[in-house]
C-alpha cells in the first residue's frame, strides 16, 4: 500500500464519525484496490467511494469491499461539459453546424420517463 499522509488521520475520522452515529464514511479520490480493502478492514463503519475519472471501476470498488460506489457530481459535470462546448461552438461561429446527433436522443429520454 505504501505511505499515506491521509490514511491514518482517515481512520481517525472514522472512528470519531462512528462515535457521534455515523452510519458510514465517504472516501474520495483515485483509491488503489489495497488502499480501499486496508480502509474497509480497519473502520469500524462502512466504507463508500466515488466513482469517476481517474477511479477504478466499480468491478475492482466492489471486489475491494466498497460499501457503496457513488456516481457524486460526475454525471452533472460530463452533462455540463457537453452543454458548455455545444454553446461555445453555437455562440463562437455563426457558420457553426451541429455535431452528430447525441447518443440519447430526445426519444429515449421521454422513454426514460414513461
Amino acid at each position: 500500500m505504501g505511505s499515506l499522509a491521509w490514511f491514518d488521520e482517515t481512520l481517525d475520522r472514522a472512528l470519531a464519525y462512528a462515535e457521534a452515529g455515523a452510519s458510514g464514511i465517504f472516501v474520495l479520490g483515485a483509491l488503489q484496490p489495497d488502499v480501499v480493502r486496508a480502509l474497509v478492514a480497519a473502520s469500524p463503519v462502512p466504507v463508500n467511494v466515488a466513482f469517476g475519472p481517474g477511479t477504478l471501476s466499480v468491478g475492482e470498488l466492489a471486489a475491494a469491499g466498497a460499501h457503496r460506489i457513488s456516481a457524486g457530481s460526475s454525471i452533472a459535470e460530463a452533462a455540463y461539459s457537453l452543454v458548455g462546448e455545444m454553446a461555445a461552438t453555437m455562440l463562437g461561429d455563426v457558420s457553426a453546424a451541429p455535431g452528430p446527433a447525441p447518443t440519447l436522443g430526445w426519444s429515449a429520454l421521454n422513454a426514460l420517463a414513461e
